[in-house]
């Protein structure tokens, strides 16, 4: 009877190859996750930018929303790469619905609209 003390060439060749294919898998992966955690991120910001925006036009006189506001583009100082939008519609006398929309093109990840919508009455 032979003594084995070591491995034949094929145990090493699908050893190895069980081995790659768990590490691709695991690569894949962690680029999926991080790429996630990023859109994520932006989509967060996104949604901050929108609440300021709205805030900002929750702040303004009620005559004045409408004009001032309606069918705007805007791109925040800060942080780069995001472009909104705002569109004011009349929905009866003394009621705006206020739509604020906005989006992103940062490198190789793009996203949105995050869109926020708000009814304002005439106090």
């Amino acid at each position: 009877m032979k003594d084995r003390r070591s491995f034949t060439l094929l145990e090493v060749i699908i050893a190895s190859g069980i081995l790659i294919v768990s590490l691709v898998t695991l690569l894949y992966t962690y680029v999926v996750v991080a790429k996630t955690e990023q859109s994520l991120e932006y989509r967060n910001q996104a949604v901050f930018i929108a609440n300021s925006k709205m805030e900002e036009i929750r702040g303004c006189s009620f005559h004045n929303i409408y004009d001032d506001y309606n069918n705007v583009d805007f791109e925040p100082n800060y942080p780069l790469g995001f472009s909104g939008h705002i569109d004011v519609e009349d929905v009866s006398s003394g009621l705006l619905k206020v739509t604020v929309a906005v989006s992103w093109n940062k490198g190789n990840i793009s996203g949105g609209p995050v869109n926020l919508v708000t009814y304002i009455a005439n106090k």
